[in-house]
């Protein structure tokens, strides 16, 4: 429950956030005899990695509505949510900017790809997927669609050449951070529908409530 907590709590803020360690206490009769019914650390629930965050003010109102949307998704949704988010979440506090693509890459194939079988056009089918699930006006699509395929690009960058190109390493930050805030936005979107659509209806017959 507290990572899903974290969760909601990044998906909301979109600043890195982390729980620094655990101290469960020992409540069963073996573990007081061991450990003499203390408090003890376990380890921290997140990779090593360096960050200095900004102060954040989070609105916990929102957070717990998001939380409560969680809680009422399908189980197949959250679980889904619970890796993608923990991508993005790292990709947030990355150093290296090519750990930040694969990070944003893998959230994306989560939030998007989730039940296809199909292999082909991948980056394509990320962004086609994402931009009509969104929704809004047709330049917004496009800009969305843009934005999803750029960012999934930086990823295959990276695993077929072990880098970012240096044509690209100036752009990679800005359009990794908008890949980061538009998959938050997916993230939230299928929380609030509650439950994976199918991807080839939401293609061939996008909601009415979208603009053209």
């Amino acid at each position: 429950t507290a990572l899903d907590i974290v969760c909601c709590m990044f998906l909301t803020t979109l600043e890195s956030v982390y729980i620094m360690g655990n101290w469960p206490e020992a409540v069963g009769p073996a573990a007081r005899r061991v450990l003499g019914g203390s408090l003890v650390f376990r380890n921290d629930l997140f990779e090593s990695s360096w960050h200095f965050p900004s102060p954040v003010c989070a609105n916990t109102e929102v957070i717990k509505g998001l939380f409560s949307k969680f809680k009422s998704a399908s189980p197949d949704l959250q679980e889904v949510i619970r890796h993608a988010v923990a991508r993005l979440n790292r990709a947030k506090r990355r150093i290296d900017i090519a750990d930040r693509a694969i990070e944003l890459g893998i959230g994306l194939e989560m939030l998007l790809l989730h039940g296809g079988d199909e292999k082909n056009e991948i980056s394509f089918r990320l962004a086609l997927y994402g931009a009509v699930f969104l929704g809004g006006t047709g330049p917004e699509r496009k800009t969305n669609f843009g934005i999803i395929r750029r960012a999934y690009a930086l990823r295959s960058e990276v695993v077929h050449a072990g880098r970012i190109r240096p044509k690209n390493v100036v752009k990679a930050p800005s359009e990794i951070e908008a890949g980061i805030d538009l998959a938050r936005s997916i993230a939230i979107k299928l929380l609030e529908v509650g439950s994976f659509p199918i991807w080839q209806d939401e293609i061939l017959f996008p909601s009415a409530k979208q603009t053209i």
